[in-house]
């Protein structure tokens, strides 16, 4: 249904949705905290458009339509095709391999 077909006539009840913040007294627990450093590490440095490949590898992996492995072979096939691309890049497909190959079961 998109925008231009929304009749608000026929629309029974709207729910209205608040962002809250966090409190300033709450604090990440250590591990995720220290899961997101090691993702800003593995991939900071890399490109948009090679952050963006990476996420559909890992939806795909999420939406069970790959498997981790089919996900990490073919992030080595692009970092390899892409010989002359910047270094960042080619480190982010391999780091993004490894991870998906030391995934035992998401």
């Amino acid at each position: 249904m998109g925008a231009a077909s929304l009749r608000f006539s026929r629309v029974r009840v709207l729910t209205f949705l608040f962002r809250r913040n966090a409190p300033d007294s709450y604090e990440l627990p250590k591990p995720l905290f220290d899961f997101f450093l090691q993702q800003v590490d593995n991939y900071a440095d890399a490109s948009d458009a090679t952050l963006q490949r990476l996420r559909y590898l890992r939806e795909a992996v999420l939406l069970r339509a790959w498997t981790p492995q089919q996900a990490a072979q073919d992030a080595l096939n692009r970092r390899d095709a892409q010989a002359s691309a910047p270094e960042e890049d080619r480190a982010a497909f391999y780091r993004f391999a490894i991870d998906m190959r030391s995934e035992s079961v998401l």
